[in-house]
């Protein structure tokens, strides 16, 4: 698979997710909230399924998501969708 063709994957991940938090969760309900100061994420990709990471899981999971987002050209919280969409 080409970077350009996993690009295309990870973006559509991003707004299949996002769409369906809008579909089934109450208004300003996001997908992934993401705090660097403390670290923490919260990741809701579905509903009823959601993630948490705190401290070094979470500031791991940020650096992986870098290099993702360095390497395809995506958003950050596009890739941690995409890696949250395959757990």
């Amino acid at each position: 698979m080409t970077d350009k063709q996993t690009k295309s994957i990870i973006e559509s991940i991003g707004r299949i997710i996002r769409n369906d938090i809008k579909k089934y969760m109450s208004e300003g309900e996001r997908a992934i909230e993401i705090n660097t100061k403390i670290p923490y994420i919260a990741i809701q990709t579905y509903p009823n399924t959601e993630y948490y990471f705190q401290g070094d899981e979470a500031q791991n999971l940020l650096n992986e998501a870098k290099i993702g987002c360095d390497k395809f050209n995506v958003t950050i919280e596009d890739y941690i969708l995409y890696l949250a969409s395959n757990w």
